[in-house]
């Protein structure tokens, strides 16, 4: 589980309003202590917060999209590499090695398929690096050109969209919410996939270890946390593309207008852009004619995490307590926002402003599923070394929406309910649950359903604990 935050408030403040400052026991208390009994803290992982407030334009255009069911959104699909690398002109591939910038971008490391002197890895690769054996082969993957049409627009929850035409693409945009995210692509996208990526389990569970290391650059300190290491497995890429996020942190939420034009020769296309962050790409005029589809808008993982022994082993001097922070929006009643206020008057907990003062910028990570999943699956086989969660277990049951706190916990729950964790080897996995075709007794169904509910009821207590670990008074 995430720690308990304890760093984060003042000298003897507790983490719940409910709780008293008095070292008395409360129900709260007692149920956070018995959940901690039972379940072993994983290093490492970001830390949740759950906010009334956005925070950070990168932050909501990926948390508004999350749930879109294409994988993880880039708030900026060019590689975060120098501009003469080779890579640059292929961009995102199936086999990449790498995470996710807190900027929203893939750094890339190395592939897994391609060997130690491929132009692309320029010398970037691990020491006592070998690529895995079989190479990847076509017959593996799956390959849609025209996946999103030319002309698609995924909008967030909440806006508003208005087609003025098609040749040249012109639309214009309206929302009230407090985050949103926009993504056009005038050309369209294209999505590839690996069609299973069971043979890649070993293989990752050995090296992943190593590979925290090189990315950490073997420090004292944790320059990327549990849970960020990731293998690409599927990627949407387009020619060229906009994009944009717009966050309101004032009490009264602004109306957001905004209109895209399609123009050449990297022109401003947006219009009315003064409450959001607007960005676009588009081809160089001797590309235009084949344009490259280098720009990756959607990754889909194998998202790598290390257990606390694990993670003990592989970087010994590194603190188990994680820097990072992970921001989760989650509403709250009236009466809830009350309590917030007395406790924020009793010194028993920050306001949400004094506390994200505290936060160093660099210390604020994006959000993703697997923060929660991974912990609970390592949690459940603490004897296990590496979590391997596929980004497609919950984006196949994403449900679309906002990323709050409320869907976040639904889409955990649905893919904890749907599926099965499983230890083979030391590694901890998802399995989709079996659905019988045989036709079950009155009894196996009376079992079934006790069971059932037993464990729903755990699993949700475990959940709704990771994520309101870090409650902070409204303003």
């Amino acid at each position: 589980m995430v720690s308990d935050g304890a760093s984060y408030f003042p000298e003897g403040a507790t983490i719940d309003s409910t709780s008293t400052i008095d070292g008395s026991s409360s129900v709260h208390e007692k149920r956070r202590t018995s959940i901690i009994q039972n379940v072993n803290q994983v290093y490492a992982f970001p830390r949740l917060l759950t906010v009334q407030h956005c925070h950070g334009r990168a932050q909501s255009y990926c948390r508004s999209l999350l749930l879109e069911k294409h994988g993880f959104p880039l708030y900026y699909p060019t590689v975060a590499l120098n501009k003469d690398s080779v890579y640059l002109d292929k961009g995102v591939s199936i086999g990449d090695v790498g995470f996710v910038c807190p900027r929203g971008s893939f750094r890339f490391l190395f592939n897994i398929f391609l060997p130690v002197d491929d132009p692309i890895h320029a010398g970037r690769t691990p020491t006592e690096f070998k690529p895995i054996e079989p190479p990847l082969d076509d017959s593996e993957l799956t390959f849609i050109p025209d996946y999103f049409k030319p002309g698609s627009i995924i909008a967030s929850e909440g806006i508003k969209v208005v087609k003025h035409s098609t040749e040249p693409l012109d639309a214009s945009f309206y929302s009230k919410r407090r985050e949103g995210g926009i993504l056009i692509l005038p050309r369209g996208a294209s999505r590839q996939d690996m069609t299973a990526t069971d043979r890649l389990h070993e293989y990752v569970q050995r090296n992943a270890p190593h590979w925290y290391q090189v990315i950490n650059q073997y420090s004292d300190s944790t320059l990327h946390p549990n849970g960020s290491l990731v293998i690409v497995t599927g990627c949407d890429k387009a020619a060229d593309y906009a994009n944009t996020s717009f966050s309101n942190t004032e009490k009264k939420p602004h109306r957001v207008s905004l209109r895209y034009t399609w123009k050449p020769n990297y022109d401003l296309p947006w219009t009315h852009s003064v409450h959001a962050d607007v960005h676009w790409f588009q081809p160089h005029k001797d590309e235009v004619i084949n344009p490259s589809l280098n720009q990756c808008i959607f990754v889909r993982t194998l998202r790598v995490s290390l257990s606390s022994i694990s993670w003990a082993k592989a970087l010994p001097v590194v603190s188990p307590m994680s820097r990072f922070v992970s921001f989760i929006i989650k509403e709250r009643s009236l009466f809830q926002r009350c309590q917030d206020v007395i406790a924020a008057w009793r010194k028993t907990r920050y306001r949400e402003k004094e506390l994200l003062a505290k936060l160093h910028p660099g210390d604020r990570y994006y959000f993703e599923p697997n923060v929660i999943i991974a912990q609970i699956m390592l949690c459940q086989f603490p004897n296990a070394n590496t979590s391997l969660v596929d980004d497609s277990v919950w984006c196949s049951r994403a449900q679309g929406g906002l990323g709050t706190a409320s869907n976040i916990l639904a889409l955990v729950n649905k893919v904890l309910d749907t599926c099965d964790v499983v230890e083979s080897h030391g590694r901890v996995t998802l399995t989709p649950k079996d659905v019988s075709s045989k036709n079950p007794t009155l009894f196996d169904r009376f079992l079934h359903c006790k069971n059932y509910h037993k464990q729903k009821r755990i699993r949700r207590v475990d959940i709704k604990y990771v994520c309101e670990s870090y409650k902070v008074a409204p303003k």
